[in-house]
């Protein structure tokens, strides 16, 4: 019998492994991109490596994917 509660943890657990996300000046984005329909099944995508900079007009902004911070 599959208990529901540890087959549930299981699997989600890459979506909670708790992968820091860029929110201050010169720290490394790690923002995934949206889901998409056309990649290859079992495709895991990679965090975005860009680094977090100041845009000049007061909000931080990835250099790579231009992920504003909330």
């Amino acid at each position: 019998m599959t208990h529901f509660a540890k087959y549930d943890s299981w699997l989600f657990r890459n979506l909670s492994d708790g992968d820091p996300i860029g929110n201050e000046h010169g720290e490394t984005c790690g923002r995934y991109a949206e889901p998409d329909e056309d990649a290859p099944r079992g495709y895991r995508p990679k965090p975005c490596a860009g680094e977090m900079v100041d845009d000049g007009h007061g909000f931080i902004r990835c250099d790579v994917c231009g992920e504003l911070v909330p």
